[in-house]
């Protein structure tokens, strides 16, 4: 069982879902609304919008609001392109961000 704080990182965490299901578009060196979420700096790094996530701050993130379809930013990945993220990925994404996204 992970929980917050328990060291698990981008590496072990966030990097295995975001290239399975965001860095097709969010990576290289065009990425959709300048944000890249292929490295724990890029993301920290943000968009257009900002950083895409506040560690330790989950409901702040705008990746977690994306993810999540929460309404207050686009959906993400975009219902044309590909399907939500299972509950399990979310869940896992949340976990690394309120763990303060270590890497």
């Amino acid at each position: 069982l992970l929980r917050a704080g328990d060291g698990a990182g981008f590496v072990f965490i966030g990097k295995g879902i975001l290239e399975s299901n965001c860095v097709s578009c969010h990576g290289g060196e065009e990425p959709e609304s300048e944000l890249r979420l292929d490295s724990r700096a890029a993301i920290l790094a943000g968009g257009k919008s900002g950083p895409a996530i506040v560690p330790g701050d989950v409901d702040s993130s705008l990746l977690i609001s994306a993810v999540e379809d929460s309404g207050l930013v686009t959906r993400m990945p975009p219902e044309d392109d590909a399907p939500s993220l299972d509950t399990a990925s979310i869940a896992l994404l949340r976990l690394w961000v309120a763990g303060g996204a270590q890497p």
